[in-house]
Formats: structure tokens, C-alpha cells, sequence
């Protein structure tokens, strides 16, 4: 049985520093800016944000650690048809941008919850907001422990210190610059997300053999059946 690999003092750093990346496009946004940041600048990046910084973060928020480590275990386990929820993203996406996002503007909100205060009134933005802020706590929980225990998979340090150590830089840079911070960190993270998984994709691929041998492995398993 081989050892367990662990990394190097080169990927330490590689780690480190793009870490500090992260927190510096925080902290470059918070000082680049006029001296006292409004509450627009802060919370809307000051609604002059170019389109594709807009459109990588909203990809990199789709594609979070608990979604890339359990949706192939998901298709090794169960089948191909874990792709049928991907494939509904798209009408979604176009009745949000044709059907929802035109009425916000219209009505001058940033938010959905703007939009149930003028529509419903004040008590059902409360409860629907105190929905949303559990339902992000667990989602961002999950998210964070799925990158710590991929990271302490192959590293000597505990989960403890991992998810405090991450945390406290997400909040870092989250804070300091606002959303303009967290679209800039995002459109950073995608060119790491699309390095990192072209690597593992052409590591995987010269491991198991091939795409064909791939493919053949995976039909004959019947993984590849997306309705049954």
C-alpha cells in the first residue's frame, strides 16, 4: 500500500501566496478608492462593474469546493444523471435576466428583499432574510469544510486551524473592500479554478489510460445512463 503524499515546502508557498492575493485585491480595493468608501461603492461596487468580472464570480460561486468533490463522487456513485440539474441552469438563468432582474431595476432595489418590503411590507423582508442568513450559514459552513478537508488531506494541519485560517481570510478581504473585493477575488480564483482543473483533468486522463478506455470503463459500469 503506498504512503500518504503530502506537500512540499514549494507548495506551501504557492498556497501562501495566493492567499495573500486575495487579501491584497481586498485591501487594494478598499485604499484604491475614494477616501471614505459609501455604502454604493461598498455594497453594489458602485454599479459600474464591467461584465465579465459580474459574470466569472457568478460562475465561481456556482462551482464551490462541496460541488466539485461531490458532484463526481455523486456520478461515480449513482450515474450520469447528477448532469440533468446543470441542464436546467440555463432557463433559470434566462427568466432571471428577462423576468426578474427588469422589475428590480425598475423599482430601484438591489435586492429580492427590497423587492418583498415594497411589495409585502416590512415583516415579510424580516422573516424571508432571517431565512436566507441560516440558509447561507450552512451553506458557506459546508462550503468552507469541503476546502479544509481537501487542503488537510495533505498537510499536517488540523481542521481546526484550517477552517479558522481560511475564514479569517474570506472575512479579510470580504470586509475590507466590498463587493468590488469579491468580483476581483472571484475573477482571480476562476483562473486558478481553470488551471488547477485542466491539470487534474490531463493528470486523470493520463492515469486511467485514455478517454477511450475512460469512456469504455464508465459504460460498461453503466454510468452513463442519465435517465433510469
Amino acid at each position: 500500500m503506498e504512503g500518504k503524499s503530502y506537500l512540499g515546502v514549494v507548495d506551501y508557498i504557492v498556497i501562501c501566496i495566493s492567499l495573500l492575493i486575495s487579501v491584497g485585491i481586498g485591501l487594494l480595493s478598499k485604499f484604491k478608492g475614494s477616501k471614505k468608501m459609501t455604502a454604493t461603492e461598498y455594497i453594489l461596487a458602485g454599479r459600474n462593474m464591467a461584465r465579465i468580472p459580474v459574470i466569472l464570480s457568478v460562475v465561481v460561486t456556482f462551482l464551490s469546493p462541496s460541488c466539485i468533490l461531490s458532484g463526481p463522487a455523486e456520478v461515480y456513485r449513482y450515474g450520469f444523471q447528477f448532469a440533468i440539474a446543470p441542464l436546467m441552469m440555463p432557463i433559470g438563468m434566462v427568466l432571471a435576466s428577462w423576468v426578474f432582474i427588469p422589475v428590480y431595476f425598475q423599482c430601484g432595489v438591489s435586492t429580492v428583499h427590497e423587492f418583498l418590503e415594497m411589495r409585502f411590507g416590512s415583516k415579510t423582508r424580516y422573516i424571508i432574510s432571517a431565512f436566507f442568513v441560516v440558509q447561507m450559514i450552512f451553506l458557506i459552513v459546508l462550503n468552507l469544510y469541503g476546502a479544509v478537508l481537501a487542503f488537510s488531506a495533505v498537510t499536517d494541519l488540523s481542521i481546526e486551524l484550517s477552517v479558522i485560517s481560511l475564514g479569517v481570510i474570506c472575512t479579510l478581504y470580504c470586509s475590507a473592500g466590498g463587493l468590488k473585493a469579491v468580483l476581483w477575488t472571484d475573477v482571480y480564483q476562476a483562473a486558478l479554478i481553470l488551471v488547477c482543473l485542466t491539470s487534474l483533468y490531463i493528470a486523470g486522463i493520463g492515469d486511467a489510460g485514455g478517454i477511450s478506455k475512460i469512456y469504455n470503463q464508465a459504460k460498461s459500469d453503466n454510468r452513463l445512463e442519465m435517465f433510469k
